[in-house]
């Protein structure tokens, strides 16, 4: 059975600030698939808890698919393999509680599944481009000048 499923693919790098305030997720990254309620099904285990340590053999599971024929399926509908996704969903998730709370790092590297709050920095800046607290403060520092847009 197929139905066509609304996926948001997130980008490596936030364009702006003014972006990812207005859009949390860009314009021009939202698109349409024609995918299986299976992957639906996956992908809203991902989005319910991104924090959980999800593994491939677990999503296909949840997929009723085999490992290999889910990562294909997966990355034929969004373009991308499963886990990226995941990565990438963290990655949107702890942008937006950098910019809207005071979080601390350590505590959201803890909510989104990272083993410490340096595993989570590392990744941040490899998705993002800068540290956590640096991303923090730019975007702060931006979101004043939004109000006069």
């Amino acid at each position: 059975m197929t139905t066509f499923v609304p996926v948001r693919s997130i980008p490596a790098r936030t364009s702006s600030a003014v972006d990812a305030a207005v859009n949390p997720v860009p314009m021009g990254c939202c698109f349409c698939v024609m995918t299986s309620v299976w992957i639906a099904a996956a992908l809203g285990l991902m989005h319910a808890e991104p924090g959980r340590p999800w593994d491939l053999r677990q999503l296909a599971s949840a997929a009723a698919m085999s490992r290999t024929t889910f990562a294909e399926r997966f990355r034929m509908a969004g373009g991308m393999p499963p886990l990226t996704y995941l990565n990438r969903w963290r990655m949107l998730l702890a942008q937006r509680a950098l910019r809207d709370s005071d979080v601390s790092v350590g505590s959201l590297a803890s909510d989104l599944g990272y083993s410490s709050e340096s595993a989570f920095s590392t990744a941040f800046k490899r998705e993002v481009g800068e540290s956590p607290l640096r991303y923090r403060r730019r975007v702060r520092a931006e979101m004043p000048a939004m109000g006069a847009l």
